[in-house]
């Protein structure tokens, strides 16, 4: 989106992003939006980068369809933040920062020293954004692993349904592409995008005059 004067909204924003794929897609619209989208991705590359399908049907870290529409006018650095140096790395890309989002499981952040109250004060008014699919402190469900067999129980459930019920029914199984589970986060990154705007609006950051 760009405005009448030729800039984008959010040109004067960087953003920081640790989102693994479930956020990935908030980090693309405010890119989109003209933010200057630095995405962190650890040793190795973003998983999402082996996610198909791949151009020309063959595997490669730059081939993944899936991560180049995920990740279009970002730019990109690798870290490990949990070595000390790539830890000091990511505290001056902090300091310039105005935005964080991120997906690990909950106090993951807290425990390396880089949660909001150590990020609030390398960059005063930073906003940081957890997209999580079960919240912050739902006692159930707060790894990854948690969440994976909560998804092969539904999945379990759902094929039951439909043996019992001989109605139709959409389920991931396998190796089932990603992008047919992907709706219900891409509504909840809209909202997680809607709010990191109503912050920085209420906070008179951008949109100003």
């Amino acid at each position: 989106m760009t405005l009448g004067n030729g800039t984008g909204a959010l040109d004067d924003v960087r953003v920081l992003d640790l989102a693994g794929e479930i956020g990935q897609y908030c980090t693309k619209l405010l890119a989109d939006l003209g933010a200057d989208v630095i995405k962190i991705e650890p040793s190795g590359g973003d998983p999402v980068r082996h996610l198909p399908p791949f151009h020309g049907d063959e595997e490669g870290v730059d081939r993944s369809l899936y991560w180049l529409n995920l990740n279009t006018n970002k730019r990109s650095i690798t870290l490990d933040i949990e070595k000390p140096e790539d830890h000091a790395s990511f505290e001056k890309l902090v300091a310039t920062a105005d935005v964080v989002v991120e997906t690990f499981d909950p106090g993951y952040l807290d425990s390396l020293g880089l949660g909001y109250e150590t990020l609030s004060k390398i960059r005063s008014g930073i906003i940081l954004t957890s997209i999580t699919g079960f919240g912050q402190k739902n006692g159930y469900f707060r790894t990854s692993a948690d969440r994976d067999a909560f998804n092969d129980e539904l999945t379990a459930i759902l094929v039951n349904q439909h043996a019992s019920f001989n109605s139709p029914v959409w389920f991931n199984v396998g190796t089932t592409s990603p992008q047919q589970v992907s709706a219900c986060f891409i509504l909840a990154v809209d909202d997680t995008m809607d709010s990191i705007l109503e912050w920085y609006t209420e906070e008179g950051l951008i949109f100003k005059g």
